[in-house]
């Protein structure tokens, strides 16, 4: 039975790996996306806007968003590399994550609404 699960998960695909991010490694996540695990959960959950779909989970989504942004790729070739159909679907989940980015994480962690003026005078005076 061990040997048959062994079997199966060679089988299946980057992009099938990241459909359920619990039992992604640590080591897959680093390499795919450039985050440690803990720094991929604490962004995925960030996104409450986007939902899974048929065709892909959210963990998919970001996955295949922080690799085309490691990579630089096109993506043609990213579609090739996760083995999805067309570069289609790369650019939809692309645009998908960066809606959930823009809508859920950047107000509340990037911009100068985070930091008082004093704050921001000590942190980019010549002294600091």
């Amino acid at each position: 039975m061990l040997q048959k699960l062994r079997a199966k998960s060679k089988n299946q695909t980057l992009f099938d790996q990241f459909r359920d991010y619990r039992l992604v490694d640590e080591k897959t996540i680093k390499n795919t996306t450039g985050l440690s695990q803990e720094h991929f959960l604490d962004l995925l959950s960030s996104l409450r806007s986007m939902r899974d779909s048929i065709n892909r989970t959210k963990s998919q989504a970001l996955a295949v968003f922080l690799f085309w942004l490691k990579t630089c790729l096109d993506q043609l070739t990213i579609a090739s590399y996760f083995s999805l159909e067309n570069r289609i679907s790369i650019s939809h989940m692309c645009q998908q994550v960066r809606d959930a980015l823009t809508e859920d994480f950047v107000p509340y962690n990037l911009g100068l609404s985070l930091m008082g003026r004093d704050d921001w005078v000590k942190q980019n005076s010549e002294i600091a």
